[in-house]
């Protein structure tokens, strides 16, 4: 198979997926086109050239032009069209476009060139937010002119059908693996020693709000709501706020001030984190609030409640396929129902703690690790075949 990956190169999920690849089949043959105009070309090469046979870039960064808008954006447009111009030069089995977003719709436009069988992934919040964005009919566009439109759960494929009216046929389902997972997975010691290795104390109530710096956390309301409650809350109450990427310095500044005015007892981490701290963090956790405006399939809502956290989160996110796992969680349909949610739970912990134990076991999320998802999304790369094999019988 030879295939053309399109997306942010830095993703973490972009790179396992990659990864994960490779190791399903040694003998596909991958090129990239990146995205993600905040890396240039040879950090791409020095930090993920071993993935991939060639390496394009959307962008580049050129320190004179960009101090001037008009010149810049025209600069740009004839850097892409070159890029375009060397692409078009292949041929590929499968094109694989990840996140629909702007850049990428506009990519959509003219891959077709290139390759007969497109497959568009979306994400989440390039379909979620594709109001805020005034990229409705954009993302109709490109999602039409692909072969095959990949989502995470029935849910998301449900609203995509009804806002476009694409049959179901245009459709497969495929789920990111989760590289902490694998881990969780593997892990055999009790928490204590995750309190440790976070320098949090062994009787702690860590209650860990969000899982990153991006708005769409909603940590504001979150910590005002905690703030709301702390007469209630238990004087070992920890707070544990994870914002290591995705957050702006003016957003970041609002939370730690918020923090600091809360009186409650904090820890933000702030530093790029292992993976081992990651794991840490959902096995050192006892209560993750996980209120996001949209997701369209948590990662890390997956291991902290596959380490027997009591999980709060909204009725409002696509996490149905959670609940016919029998996976148990607790919900919310608005943010102004938290107070009461988070009072509910603190007073119930060892109850709601038991059924977590009970419900939330081990088999439930096997389908989230890399070595089982990696399956559907090869079969579903591979399906270029039937597209030739259908060809050819005309």
């Amino acid at each position: 198979m030879k295939l053309l990956v399109v997306g942010d190169v830095s993703s973490t999920y972009f790179v396992s997926f990659i990864d994960n690849l490779k190791k399903c089949d040694d003998n596909i043959e991958i090129d990239v086109l990146n995205t993600n105009s905040n890396i240039e070309l040879a950090e791409i090469r020095k930090n993920y050239g071993g993935y991939y046979t060639n390496i394009h870039s959307y962008f580049k960064r050129i320190p004179v032009v960009s101090t001037i808008p008009f010149f810049r954006g025209f600069v740009r447009l004839i850097y892409q069209r070159l890029v375009r111009f060397e692409i078009e030069k292949n041929k590929y089995d499968v094109v694989c476009v990840h996140g629909l977003f702007p850049y990428q719709q506009n990519i959509i436009n003219w891959i077709s060139s290139v390759s007969d069988f497109v497959v568009g992934v979306v994400w989440g919040s390039d379909f979620y937010k594709r109001k805020e964005s005034r990229t409705e009919q954009s993302f109709g566009r490109a999602a039409g002119q692909c072969d095959i439109v990949c989502v995470s759960t029935d849910t998301f494929q449900k609203d995509i059908m009804d806002a476009y009216n694409f049959p179901s046929s245009k459709f497969r389902q495929c789920i990111f693996g989760t590289k902490t997972l694998e881990i969780l997975f593997e892990t055999t010691h009790d928490d204590r020693e995750d309190k440790k290795n976070l320098g949090i104390e062994e009787n702690d109530l860590v209650i860990a709000c969000g899982h990153n710096g991006s708005e769409n956390q909603q940590h504001i309301k979150i910590i005002e709501s905690l703030t709301s409650l702390r007469d209630v809350l238990p004087a070992n109450t920890l707070l544990l706020v994870p914002i290591t990427y995705g957050g702006s310095n003016e957003y970041i500044a609002r939370i730690r001030k918020l923090l600091h005015q809360s009186g409650l007892r904090y820890k933000l981490l702030e530093h790029y984190l292992t993976d081992n701290e990651v794991v840490s963090i959902r096995k050192a956790s006892d209560i993750f609030i996980q209120v996001q405006i949209t997701d369209a399939y948590s990662a890390s809502m997956q291991e902290h409640l596959y380490s027997k956290n009591i999980v709060i989160t909204g009725n409002w996110l696509p996490y149905d396929s959670l609940v016919e796992k029998g996976i148990y969680f607790e919900t919310v349909d608005r943010i102004q129902q938290l107070p009461e949610k988070i009072k509910y739970v603190v007073e119930n912990f060892d109850l709601l703690k038991s059924k977590a134990l009970r419900l939330n076991t081990p088999e439930k999320f096997r389908s989230s690790l890399w070595s089982v998802s990696i399956e559907n999304w090869y079969d579903m790369l591979s399906e270029y075949k039937k597209r030739i094999q259908h060809t050819d019988g005309h």
